[in-house]
């Protein structure tokens, strides 16, 4: 199954998941569904708790994901909620334990996101390409919710692990 991260980004994210137990894990931006959605639904299921809500606005990689998870890991289904949707309509989400964004290219974007989620009940969120333009003000929105970084990985394009 296609993703987007190396090894060192699925590992941080795996083992965050086993570590903290979350009940409620969002995830905005699914694409081929192999990285942070196949890290995440494994360790939800090796924890034996968990759900996993992952947005995608693509239909072709939302049909792409969710028929390589009924064809190839269909023992994690169960760990996993696939929306055809764009993470912002979902307000709710913002009670959710936990949050990876990986979502479009776009500053603006990932700040609006950002700021649902710093007024909700999420501790823990792990952003991707954090070395990108779409995550240039996020330390800003973060710090004004309270988040510290915990953890910055130097990847290719780099992932930061912020919690409160």
């Amino acid at each position: 199954m296609e993703g987007q991260m190396c090894d060192v980004e699925r590992r941080l994210i795996y083992n965050t998941v086993r570590e903290l137990r979350p009940e409620v894990v969002v995830e905005c931006g699914t694409w081929m569904g192999g990285g942070s959605t196949l890290a995440v639904a494994r360790a939800l299921q090796d924890n034996k708790l968990g759900k996993l809500h992952t947005f995608e606005t693509d239909l072709g990689f939302y049909a792409s994901a969710l028929l390589g998870y009924v064809q190839e890991q269909a023992v994690l289904l169960p760990f996993i909620t696939f929306h055809l949707d764009d993470f912002l309509t979902h307000r709710n989400m913002a009670n959710a334990d936990m949050a990876i964004l990986d979502g479009p290219e776009d500053m603006y974007y990932t700040n609006a996101c950002l700021d649902i989620l710093g007024v909700g009940d999420v501790n823990t969120i792990i952003l991707h390409d954090w070395k990108e333009g779409k995550c240039a003000e996020a330390s800003h929105h973060l710090g004004l919710h309270g988040y510290i970084l915990v953890t910055e990985l130097d990847t290719l394009t780099g992932m930061a692990l912020w919690q409160r």
